[in-house]
């Protein structure tokens, strides 16, 4: 083999290498683009959920921009779709003359994904939630601050502050990546989660006066406690 048979060969061999990065960058680009939902194709908006998207379009357009880039939106899949309850549901409210729910559950989405949800149940990510009543979550909330406000070593200077979230470090830390149980807010500010609702095999509440005690819009929309759902503030 010649000398400049070799090179031929060398230059080759590195042009497909340079092909390939770029069409693997290519295929990360479009990957990211459908995760932030801003991937390009066209939205098919159901009759059933053109008001709601006419709506948030003007009033939360992050919402509607992210459905827009996501597969569902380019097979038709719109908001009531997911976000449909029955009014039984703990979580249910009119919204329009539609009954919806704020969060969408695994349960929810396993009306149209039944095979899959049956695989994510048998999974070993199914039960990661147990960690939430754990030995090791309670060091884990510790170790990050106290599980209750307290009076600050080091008060910052020039700021009247005496007393001090001590779960804050779990709500924007750990939270964030492991999540926590999803909680409603009481008339009273305390928490209303699965533990005091005793959810039936269907997801209904058995137990009436922890829905009676549910802190609730004027248009009967929930409250989600902030310190479990830390993106919607205090509504």
């Amino acid at each position: 083999m010649t000398l400049k048979t070799k090179r031929l060969i060398i230059g080759a061999l590195g042009a497909v290498f340079m092909i390939s990065l770029l069409l693997v960058q290519q295929m990360e680009i479009v990957r990211k683009r459908q995760e932030a939902g801003t991937g390009h194709h066209v939205a098919a908006v159901p009759v059933s959920s053109k008001s709601c998207v006419d709506c948030h379009r003007n009033t939360s357009p992050g919402i509607i921009d992210h459905w827009t880039g996501s597969t569902h939106a380019a097979k038709g899949v719109g908001c009531v779709e997911c976000h449909k309850a029955e009014k039984p549901d703990v979580d249910a409210f009119e919204h329009y003359g539609a009954t919806i729910a704020t969060i969408v559950t695994p349960r929810d989405c396993g009306r149209c994904h039944i095979e899959e949800t049956k695989e994510f149940a048998a999974s070993h990510h199914a039960k990661a939630g147990n960690i939430l009543a754990s030995l090791d979550n309670r060091l884990a909330e510790t170790v990050e601050g106290s599980r209750e406000p307290f009076n600050p070593h080091s008060p910052t200077p020039g700021m009247m502050v005496d007393k001090v979230n001590g779960m804050s470090s779990v709500n924007v830390g750990c939270r964030q990546c492991h999540g926590s149980k999803v909680a409603l807010e009481a008339t009273d500010g305390s928490l209303i989660t699965l533990d005091e609702l005793k959810p039936d095999n269907q997801g209904r509440p058995t137990i009436a006066d922890a829905v009676a005690k549910i802190k609730r819009a004027p248009n009967g929309q929930p409250a989600l406690h902030s310190s479990s759902w830390p993106n919607t503030g205090s509504n």
